[in-house]
């Protein structure tokens, strides 16, 4: 027989299954271990235990339990109110503004366009078409351009000002779980919320 069963062992000793050893072809009798592996079988390991490599022999011992996780304190669960209570004020800060009769789009690269067409002011192009969020197109003015800013400024602080409120009521409450956040706020396009 060329081959004989050994041992394989994680990096901390533990047994973790079979392996075969090859028998040296040029010293018969000696066994080549891969690596990590011994020349020994652990004898029968009962539930709940494991056999570990002490050097010399197989020992066995418990394997541990984990224990059951901590619960959240109290401000853990708050924050994750608090985290949903951001996550809709940022929803609704991207949602649009209204301005006259037409939902412009308030999204970050949105945002920073209307702050170049305020800073253009009178040398904005004549004749520019921007895009609102029903798809259609109007044309862009300074003035408008200066109302959007104005509007998306005022939007801003209705959605800054509701989360406010409930993150103080979220942050005093015992059971921030059971607090119903999704009063108060302004609609959106749409009428979403």
């Amino acid at each position: 027989m060329n081959q004989k069963q050994v041992s394989q062992l994680d990096a901390s000793g533990y047994f973790v299954g079979i392996t075969v050893a090859d028998q040296s072809p040029l010293e018969p009798g000696v066994w080549l271990l891969p690596a990590g592996a011994v020349d020994a079988l652990p004898s029968t390991v009962q539930d709940g235990r494991r056999a570990k490599w002490n050097g010399t022999a197989f020992i066995t011992e418990l394997i541990p339990v984990d224990p059951a996780p901590e619960p959240p304190t109290l401000d853990q669960r708050r924050d994750v109110v608090w985290q949903q209570v951001k996550a809709k004020r940022e929803h609704l800060k991207a949602s649009g503004v209204l301005v006259g009769a037409h939902w412009f789009h308030s999204d970050a690269d949105s945002r920073i366009q209307q702050i170049g067409l305020v800073m253009m002011g009178a040398s904005l192009p004549t004749g520019l078409k921007w895009k609102v969020k029903d798809n259609g197109l109007v044309d862009m003015t300074p003035t408008l351009a200066q109302q959007i800013f104005q509007a998306t400024a005022a939007w801003d602080m209705q959605v800054f000002g509701v989360a406010e409120t409930h993150r103080a009521a979220v942050m005093a409450s015992e059971n921030p779980e059971a607090y119903d956040w999704s009063a108060g706020w302004p609609a959106g396009y749409g009428g979403a919320e």
